[in-house]
């Protein structure tokens, strides 16, 4: 990735259907002591940099982009090798809520607009 949302990249090859996964933490509040404030902060400040090149990627995009927000109920290190299991159970959820949205849009730009599955 050269870019926290590598999304306009995308945008600029031309992609028929882009899917962006965004992965977020849920923020604690109130923040407690300087650097949990520090690191609300960081988080706030980068979900908004996310946001921001999702809008103008789904300006400047004229085909279908689908954003899956996966959030996590605590941070996970990379090296937090013990919570694989609930991070791909965590994205598994994520991807099946957006299941139909992903189908038609893969659908809408298949020859002959077959759904499948």
């Amino acid at each position: 990735y050269s870019s926290n949302v590598p999304v306009l990249e995308a945008v600029k090859r031309n992609m028929d259907v882009i899917i962006a996964v965004v992965l977020e933490e849920k923020l604690t509040q109130p923040p407690e002591g300087f650097l949990e404030c520090f690191y609300t902060i960081q988080k706030t400040s980068t979900r908004s940099l996310v946001r921001s090149q999702l809008s103008l990627s789904v300006d400047l995009h004229h085909h279908e982009i689908i954003i899956i927000n996966v959030a996590f109920d605590k941070y996970i290190q990379v090296w937090d090798v013990d919570d694989v299991p609930e991070i791909l159970e965590t994205g598994r959820r994520a991807v099946e809520r957006e299941r139909e949205e992903i189908f038609a849009a893969l659908a809408s730009v298949r020859p002959g607009g077959s759904q499948g599955t």
